[in-house]
């Protein structure tokens, strides 16, 4: 009778680990769901910041060439809040057939906040943006290994028959149409005339321009 008493008690004594161990595993299992919806939850949210990059959009041209445009499209992409915007009447820059720029000239409270390089697709996808800073930008660079890109820099045009673009940033535009920072001893092949030359005022100062990689 002892014996069998004995081995009742060996056998609840295990029942309740192998239960003990079931909710440890059980709870365990919980805790991960839960991190792994928080870690879900948080790259949605991430998501929804960056929702308009790799999507189609149109945007208001008509508007956007008049100084003072409002888009709420816009505002959202660049998280601001009634924000005003400007694109110069040009788009191209480049003899590739896979993508396009826009410039574009943020404004808050009438005063220039922001320059933004924005890169599109052939089928008018938004595919990245890069802020220019105050620096100017040649849209078509050759580079050596025959892939293409933009350079930007800081212009010395004090004399307009020894214009002199100083070469401070490399990007490449990948295959999947997004920028991709590259060092500076980078070797080109071609570098065209920064945008602001990219007028009829500017015809023939190309004979006069000259580039270099800043050191």
């Amino acid at each position: 009778m002892k014996k069998i008493i004995s081995l009742f008690i060996i056998f609840l004594i295990f029942s309740c680990k192998g239960k003990n161990q079931n909710e440890i595993n059980i709870d365990s299992h919980r805790s991960q769901i839960i991190d792994t919806s928080s870690q879900m939850k948080k790259q949605t949210l991430f998501r929804r910041e960056d929702d308009l990059i790799d999507t189609r959009i149109s945007l208001n041209l008509d508007c956007l060439y008049e100084e003072n445009c409002k888009s709420t499209l816009l505002d959202t992409l660049f998280k601001e809040k009634d924000a005003t915007y400007f694109i110069a009447d040009y788009a191209g820059g480049t003899d590739c057939t896979d993508y396009y720029f826009h410039i574009l000239s943020l404004f808050k409270s009438s005063k220039l906040k922001k320059v933004y390089l924005l890169l599109f697709d052939k089928d008018n996808f938004l595919r990245d943006t890069l802020s220019l800073s105050d620096k100017e930008v040649s849209l078509e660079v050759s580079f050596e290994n025959n892939e293409k890109g933009i350079a930007l820099g800081y212009i010395d045009d004090t004399n307009l028959h020894n214009v002199y673009f100083e070469i401070t940033n490399f990007y490449k535009i990948t295959n999947r149409i997004k920028f991709q920072s590259l060092k500076l001893d980078t070797k080109i092949k071609k570098c065209s005339l920064p945008l602001k030359f990219l007028s009829e005022e500017y015809v023939g100062i190309e004979d006069y321009f000259k580039y270099g990689v800043k050191k």
